[in-house]
C-alpha cells in the first residue's frame, strides 16, 4: 500500500514538474517572439518613415505629390493608376502613393500598402519602387493606417483621413504623414495568447530642392 502511495505521489510530482516546465518554456518563447516582433516592427517603421522623409533623394528633387487610396473589395478609390494588378493584392487598408520628379523631368512613384495573405495574421507591409518591384518590410501585420497633415489656421496642423483629404481636394496641401502600424507578435498561437504591438509616428514630407 505504501509503495502504491509513493508511486502515485511520484507521478503527481512528475506531472507538476512537466506542466511547470512546459509553461516556463512557452512563456520564454512568447517573450522571445515578442522581442523579435518588436525589432521587426521597429525596423519596418524606421524604414517606412525614412522612405517618406527621403523619398527620391539623390535622384529626384522636385516637390512631392501625395495621394492616399482607400482600398477594399478588390478596388481602390481613387484608382491605382499604373498598377492595375495591385488593386486585387491590397488588403483592406489605405495605400500611400508618393510621386517626385527627377532631374530628367520624369515622375518617380513609390507605394506602401498591406498585401493580402492567407489569413488576417498573414498580411505583409510592402513597398513598391518606381520600377514596379515590391519588397516586404514586415509580416504578420494586424493593421496599417495613415493620416495626412494639413495646415490649419487655428491649430497649426490637423490630421485627416484619406477620404477627408479627397473630399476637400487638398492633396496638394499635405505636409506630412502620420503612420499607425500594428503587428501581431505571435500569429500562430491561440487568440487568447496573441499579442499585438503598436507603432505610431509622423513623417514630414521633404521640401523641394533649390
Amino acid at each position: 500500500m505504501e509503495l502504491l502511495v509513493a508511486v502515485a505521489l511520484g507521478l503527481l510530482v512528475s506531472a507538476a514538474a512537466v506542466a511547470w516546465l512546459t509553461s516556463t518554456m512557452r512563456a520564454a518563447w512568447l517573450r522571445t517572439r515578442q522581442a523579435q516582433t518588436h525589432e521587426e516592427g521597429r525596423f519596418a517603421m524606421t524604414a517606412l518613415l525614412r522612405g517618406i522623409t527621403q523619398v527620391g533623394s539623390g535622384d529626384a528633387g522636385g516637390e512631392v505629390a501625395v495621394l492616399g487610396h482607400r482600398c477594399e473589395a478588390g478596388s481602390c478609390v481613387p484608382p491605382l493608376s499604373g498598377f492595375p494588378a495591385l488593386n486585387a493584392r491590397v488588403a483592406r487598408s489605405d495605400v500611400l502613393t508618393l510621386t517626385r520628379r527627377n532631374k530628367d523631368a520624369a515622375d518617380l512613384t513609390w507605394r506602401w500598402y498591406l498585401h493580402r495573405g492567407l489569413g488576417e495574421g498573414q498580411r505583409e507591409l510592402r513597398r513598391c519602387n518606381p520600377d514596379g518591384e515590391c519588397a516586404t518590410m514586415a509580416t504578420g501585420v494586424a493593421s496599417l493606417a495613415w493620416r495626412y497633415a494639413l495646415p490649419d489656421v487655428e491649430r497649426g496642423v490637423r490630421y485627416a483621413m484619406a477620404h477627408e483629404v479627397q473630399a476637400l481636394s487638398a492633396w496638394h496641401r499635405v505636409r506630412g504623414v502620420e503612420v499607425q502600424l500594428r503587428v501581431r507578435a505571435a500569429p500562430s498561437l491561440r487568440p487568447a495568447e496573441e499579442q499585438v504591438l503598436s507603432f505610431r509616428s509622423v513623417a514630414a514630407l521633404p521640401e523641394p530642392l533649390p
